[in-house]
């Protein structure tokens, strides 16, 4: 049950929260559209720069927008990726230190890691991503 809930939200980071940018590009987009259906008056009033700077100046913020869902989503990213293999660090871990002690044998041990049963959840959650 926990790998199907760590993958699933390693897929919905990967997608990035769904965000709607729109609303942050629709002030860069009017700015745009009048720029070009005006372009003989920009043109004539030698506005071109202005134009081009207020353009950029409207595309801050959902630039900032997009480099803190960036980090956000890489993080948590890298997050689901430590809970997905953390288990099996520990349990070969754990593995390494019954086999020191004597208590378990390698065969034993891979045993437990190689169940069908786990091998066809994985298989089956690959498919679904």
């Amino acid at each position: 049950m926990l790998v199907f809930l760590i993958l699933y939200l390693q897929q919905l980071f990967l997608k990035g929260f769904g965000g709607d940018y729109n609303r942050a590009y629709s002030k860069a987009t009017a700015v745009a559209r009048e720029a070009i259906a005006n372009i003989r008056t920009v043109a004539s009033f030698g506005c071109e720069e202005r134009i081009a700077i207020q353009f950029a100046s409207e595309l801050n913020q959902p630039n900032k927008q997009a480099i803190i869902r960036g980090h956000i989503s890489g993080f948590c990213y890298g997050l689901s990726q430590f809970f997905a293999f953390c288990p099996y660090a520990l349990g070969l871990w754990y593995a390494s230190i019954l086999i020191k002690h004597k208590d378990s044998n390698f065969g034993d041990i891979m045993k437990c890691f190689e169940d069908p049963e786990v091998i066809q959840v994985l298989a089956f959650v690959a498919n679904q991503l």
